[in-house]
């Protein structure tokens, strides 16, 4: 998944898109607003374990896969990513993230 929140002096909802195959796309209407944006990257990916549902859920003692957030802090949490939207960049945009081993 990918999120764009607008920064100090832009204006404007954050918004967002499901990433597949690596790439996302979110339509003019919903789309960002042009502007300065942080952006956060997250990625799950199943640890092979089996855990507890929980409290909260209709089942807390059913078993459901356990799934672990792969992609560093840096680019979700704790994003250093930002991107500058205007209208002759909002067509392309692309992240190279690094990603641990």
């Amino acid at each position: 998944r990918i999120s764009f929140l607008p920064m100090e002096g832009t204006s404007g909802p954050a918004t967002g898109a499901v990433i597949k195959s690596g790439q996302f796309e979110i339509l003019l209407p919903q789309g960002p607003v042009q502007g300065k944006h942080r952006v956060e990257i997250m990625a799950v990916r199943s640890t092979g374990q089996k855990i507890r549902e929980g409290s909260g859920s209709e089942n807390p003692d059913a078993l459901v896969e356990e799934v672990e957030q792969f992609i560093p802090p840096k680019y979700n949490q704790k994003s250093e990513l930002t991107v500058e939207l205007n209208e002759s960049n909002a067509q392309n945009i692309e992240f190279d993230l690094k990603l641990p081993e």
